[in-house]
């Protein structure tokens, strides 16, 4: 499961790369500012983000097992921590962009 999910990871960040690349090389062009994505490639992606952020997190975890410490903020590398920052960042822009269901009606929604 997890090397299933860093490839769709690895595959979407290729695609975006491509897209900033090209964009540089060609002056004239924009860059894609919408991308048709189905539900299940939003699920695909932010699985594949949290799976890498839980491997990032149980280094942190054992890193500090194997120095007999508790895991904290100061003794994670700058590296692993900047990389959980910005995954979970990515994680909460998809987030905000999503559009939720609502019904419309007289009766009370009671959201699950």
């Amino acid at each position: 499961m997890y090397l299933l999910t860093f490839k769709v990871l690895r595959l979407f960040f290729t695609y975006i790369l491509y897209f900033e690349i090209v964009a540089e090389e060609r002056a004239m062009t924009k860059a894609n500012t919408t991308f048709n994505l189905e539900i299940r490639d939003v699920e695909l992606i932010e699985n594949a983000l949290n799976s890498v952020i839980t491997k990032q997190s149980s280094t942190i975890i054992n890193t500090a097992v194997n120095e007999n410490t508790q895991p904290s903020s100061n003794s994670c590398p700058v590296t692993v921590k900047g990389q959980i920052d910005e995954l979970r960042d990515l994680l909460g822009r998809l987030h905000n962009q999503k559009v939720w269901y609502r019904p419309k009606g007289e009766a009370t929604y009671v959201g699950g």
